[in-house]
């Protein structure tokens, strides 16, 4: 199944109650991403876990930079990760976001 949205404000919500796939403590987060305008943070993807739950994990831009978040812990422990480098506008990019428990790794792949 194959989904189209208008870059603008479109969006899939699922409701995970009782899959416990997203309450694994680890975990691979990834999309891809288009970026046609710098215009501050752009969600290309967002998970709470539960409304109980302080785990959140995230793929975005932040300006031109790709980057990714994960919260966790009944602290809000926050770790971002993003690109050193920015990209170019009009530029698809694959982000993949990794995290075991203990280490997150960011992955980029640029395709001009």
């Amino acid at each position: 199944m194959a989904i189209i949205f208008n870059g603008s404000n479109q969006y899939i919500s699922t409701n995970p109650s009782g899959n416990t796939i997203f309450n694994l403590s680890t975990v691979t987060v990834m999309g891809w991403g288009y970026l046609s305008a710098k215009n501050g943070v752009q969600v290309i993807m967002t998970y709470n876990v539960s409304k109980n739950s302080n785990t959140i994990y995230g793929i975005y831009f932040n300006g031109l930079y790709p980057s990714t978040q994960i919260t966790t812990g009944t602290n809000n422990t926050i770790t971002t990760l993003s690109s050193p480098t920015a990209i170019s506008l009009n530029t698809w990019v694959h982000i993949c976001m990794t995290y075991d428990g203990t280490t997150c790794i960011f992955m980029l792949m640029v395709f001009k």
